[in-house]
């Protein structure tokens, strides 16, 4: 867990630009962290870009899923149909047959 920061300057800090327009009041100040809370941040960032990393392969893995999906409600649909017409050609040759008998 990451303990309480002090504010002693760090070495390894660089300071914005004097003047820097968009540079806040807070941006100037340096703060140093103890060893073990560096290496916790570390893990930290390391466990947030493995979730990170899990959650765009689901999410390719829903979109691919979402297309195949798509894909055969249509192939189906478009089956359906063709069988539709199918019934309604036979319907009106039926129909047109009866009506010159």
């Amino acid at each position: 867990m990451v303990g309480a920061m002090s504010a002693v300057p760090s070495p390894c800090e660089s300071k914005p630009a004097q003047g820097s327009v968009d540079s806040a009041p807070f941006s100037e100040g340096l703060v140093s962290i103890t060893k073990a809370q560096h290496i916790e941040l570390v893990l930290q960032a390391k466990q947030f870009k493995s979730l990170h990393a899990r959650a765009v392969r689901r999410e390719q893995w829903r979109h691919e899923r979402f297309g195949r999906i798509v894909r055969r409600l249509k192939e189906q649909a478009g089956q359906r149909e063709a069988e539709l017409l199918a019934e309604l050609a036979l319907a009106q040759s039926t129909r047109v047959r009866h009506q010159t008998a």
